[in-house]
C-alpha cells in the first residue's frame, strides 16, 4: 500500500465537525495551521521550516532538504509547552512519552514508522486515524511539505501519547521579550552558555542554553525559565565544557548525529563524484585510463562522449556538494564544542 495525501472529501469524513476538532490537543490544532507549507525549491530555503529546526535546538541546519519531519513534530509540541525529544531522528520518539496500543491510538497521538532500509531510519507525524490496513498522520517532510497522508500499518513501528512531559506553570519562555529576558540571557553568558546577542529576545539560541543549563543541573529539561531555574541559577558555578566535547570531530558525532553522519556520507560522495569527474577528463586527453572502478569508467565514458564541459560540471557538482555538506557538519561541531547542543 503506497503512501498518499488524502483528498479534500476524505479530510472532511475524518473529522467530522468543528466541535470535533476543537477537541483536538492544542498540538494538533496548531499543526493543522501549517498544512501546505513546502520546501522552497532552488538554493532559497522556507523559513517557516527553517524556524522548525530551531524550535527543537538545531539553527545550526543550513538548508530544509535536511530530513524535517522530527522537527516539524517537536516545534509543534515546544511551541505549545510540551518537552518534544529536541532531535532529529524520527525514531527518537519510540522511547518518548507513554506507549499506545495502536487500537487505541487517538488524534493528536505520535506514530513513528520504518523509512527505507536502515534501521535507523524513520518517519514521524500525528495520528489522526488508525484503520485497519493504514494509519492517518498529518506530519512534515510528507511529499516535502506538510500533509495529511496514508501510512500501511505493516510499517508502524509504535505509537506514543504526550505523558509525563509537561511544562512549568510559568517562567520566561520562547518568544518573551524585555529586561527580565535581557537579565536571563546575560546570567547564562556569565555561567558559560552561549546566547548569541544579549539583546531581549528569547528566541533558539536562548532556548538551547536553558536548556543546557537546565540538564547540566539536573533540572526539569523543557526551556522555561522558572523562578526555580533563576534561583538555582543565582548559586551555579560557570559551567566547565568536558574535553571530549572541545575536542569534537565530524568523524566522532558521525555516530550519534544524524546532521554530522549525513554530512561525512555527503562530503564522501561530493568527492567522489568530482575526483570521477578529473579522472574523466584525464582520460578524454590521454585515451588511457588504467585500472579503475566501474563507477569512474562510466563518468569516463560520458565525459569522452559529451566533452570536457560536462567533466568540469561533473567536478563542479561535487564539489558543490561536498562543500554544503562541510558547512552543515562544520556547524554541527561547533555547536557541540561550544556546548550548545546537549
Amino acid at each position: 500500500m503506497e503512501t498518499r495525501r488524502a483528498t479534500a472529501a476524505e479530510f472532511v469524513n475524518f473529522n467530522l465537525s468543528a466541535a470535533a476538532l476543537a477537541e483536538e490537543p492544542r498540538h494538533l490544532q496548531l499543526a493543522r495551521n501549517f498544512l501546505g507549507t513546502k520546501e522552497t525549491s532552488g538554493k532559497r530555503d522556507n523559513p517557516v521550516i527553517m524556524q522548525f529546526y530551531a524550535d527543537v535546538g538545531h539553527d545550526y541546519v543550513e538548508h530544509d532538504e535536511v530530513a524535517w519531519c522530527a522537527a516539524f513534530l517537536g516545534a509543534m509540541f515546544e511551541r505549545c509547552g510540551v518537552r518534544s525529544t529536541r532531535a532529529l531522528n524520527a525514531r527518537s520518539y519510540l522511547k518518548w512519552g507513554e506507549a499506545v496500543d495502536p487500537e487505541f491510538g487517538r488524534p493528536g497521538d505520535v506514530a513513528i514508522f520504518t523509512r527505507g532500509k536502515n534501521t535507523w531510519q524513520g518517519h514521524v507525524a500525528f495520528v489522526l486515524r488508525v484503520a485497519d490496513k493504514f494509519v492517518e498522520v498529518l506530519g512534515g517532510n510528507q511529499n516535502n511539505s506538510v500533509s495529511i497522508a496514508r501510512y500501511p500499518r505493516e510499517r508502524l513501528l509504535g505509537i506514543r501519547r504526550v505523558g509525563k512531559y509537561s511544562v512549568k506553570a510559568s517562567g520566561l519562555k520562547f518568544g518573551d521579550r524585555g529586561r527580565r529576558v535581557e537579565a536571563l540571557q546575560q546570567q547564562l553568558t556569565d555561567l558559560g552558555y552561549a546566547v548569541g546577542h544579549v539583546d531581549g529576545t528569547f528566541g533558539s539560541r536562548t532556548r538551547e542554553a536553558q536548556l543546557a543549563f537546565e540538564a547540566d543541573n539536573d533540572l526539569q529539561t523543557d526551556g522555561i525559565a522558572s523562578e526555580a531555574d533563576m534561583g538555582v541559577m543565582e548559586k551555579a558555578k560557570k559551567r566547565e565544557i568536558s574535553e571530549a566535547r572541545k575536542n569534537a570531530t565530524l568523524t566522532s558525532l558521525a555516530g550519534r548525529s544524524t546532521i554530522a553522519n549525513a554530512a561525512v556520507h555527503n562530503i564522501s560522495a561530493g568527492s567522489i563524484l568530482s575526483g570521477a569527474g578529473v579522472v574523466g577528463i584525464l582520460g578524454e586527453f590521454s585515451g588511457t585510463l588504467g585500472v579503475v572502478g566501474d563507477a569512474l569508467q562510466i563518468v569516463k565514458g560520458f565525459v569522452a562522449d559529451n566533452g570536457f564541459l560536462i567533466g568540469a560540471a561533473v567536478i563542479g557538482v561535487g564539489a558543490w556538494i561536498a562543500w554544503q555538506a562541510w558547512k552543515s557538519g562544520d556547524a554541527r561541531v561547533q555547536g557541540e564544542r561550544a556546548g550548545r547542543i546537549m
